[in-house]
């Protein structure tokens, strides 16, 4: 008899405790989550400062090895192109020889999530579109290798902006400081 009371009691008891959640529970259910929305956040905007910085530090080494390209003793105009395809950044370098331009698959600089701008020494700004086909050349001096065209600097933009300043005389560029 005493074991069938036992057992009755541990029921009772089992289902009494068992009717819902506490507001401590919930609470800290909702803390959880706050907590791991803030890191996913926080990690998608530091993904994106990564890629900006990555493209462009990838956009500086083309700018340096087409200015070194167009300095050896190769046939025809050297310049980079720098181009979308499949909503992403590319960058080759050219070379046109009587009148055809070729061309590699060239360099991924990024995805077209980022912004590429760039700005000319009289201020005006050229924004590189993310449409499909979009392409900009940059020219340089075979003898010299500075460039050719008038560009001041280039600006790559994600969740934090990154800039690379060119100087023309000499066809170097770098990336300035990052804060």
């Amino acid at each position: 008899m005493m074991l069938s009371l036992r057992l009755k009691h541990r029921k009772t008891k089992y289902t009494l405790s068992n009717k819902g959640v506490s507001l401590i529970e919930v609470i800290v259910v909702i803390l959880i989550l706050a907590i791991l929305s803030t890191a996913g956040i926080i990690s998608v905007g530091y993904i994106h400062r990564v890629n900006a910085s990555s493209c462009a530090a990838k956009l500086n080494s083309a700018l340096e090895q087409t200015r070194i390209k167009t300095m050896s003793k190769q046939e025809g105009r050297i310049s980079l192109v720098i181009y979308t395809k499949d909503k992403n950044y590319y960058a080759a370098i050219c070379t046109d020889n009587a009148g055809t331009s070729e061309y590699d698959e060239g360099t991924l600089l990024g995805s077209t999530s980022l912004s590429l701008n760039v700005k000319a020494s009289d201020g005006t700004v050229t924004k590189l579109s993310d449409s499909e086909g979009m392409e900009y050349r940059i020219n340089f001096v075979k003898g010299s290798g500075a460039f050719s065209s008038d560009i001041d600097e280039i600006s790559v933009k994600g969740t934090k902006e990154v800039i690379i300043k060119l100087i023309k005389e000499t066809g170097r560029s770098y990336i300035m400081k990052q804060e």
